[in-house]
């Protein structure tokens, strides 16, 4: 079943530009943010409200889509911040705006708890801020 689902909206996804996704993911974001502050009031599955129930067998995780928004988001982030000179980004209080826009997710996956998704987060952007070069 999932992959009669999968299969077209990945098709689609890849239709869609980089950069209309980039403009929009400010929005994208907040629909993340909301996601993870509602499903902490779900019913807990296995001692974890990490889960939206659609029906009896079609769950959904929002911190799944979160991860890849948060990303997205934050090479918008990034780009912003960086716009007047590629070594803005070494500013103290720069990397402290990139640090709350990762961490704000981060604290509430870790609320759910879903301790796995917000190590794994914390992970990424980690790497994805180390990786950063002054080009």
């Amino acid at each position: 079943m999932w992959l009669f689902i999968s299969i077209p909206i990945m098709i689609i996804v890849m239709f869609i530009d980089y950069n209309f996704i980039t403009k929009i993911s400010p929005v994208l974001y907040g629909l993340a943010i909301i996601s993870l502050i509602a499903v902490l009031f779900t019913e807990p599955i296995n001692g974890a409200s990490s889960w939206f129930k659609i029906t009896e067998s079609i769950r959904i995780q929002p911190s799944e889509f979160a991860k890849i928004i948060l990303m997205i988001f934050l090479a918008y982030i990034i780009t912003k911040l960086q716009k007047e000179d590629k070594t803005e980004i070494n500013k103290f209080w720069k990397l402290g705006i990139v640090a709350i826009v990762a961490g704000i997710p981060v604290i509430l996956i870790a609320l759910q708890p879903d301790y796995r998704n917000s190590h794994g987060i914390c992970c990424r952007c980690c790497i994805y801020v180390i990786r950063i070069r002054n080009r």
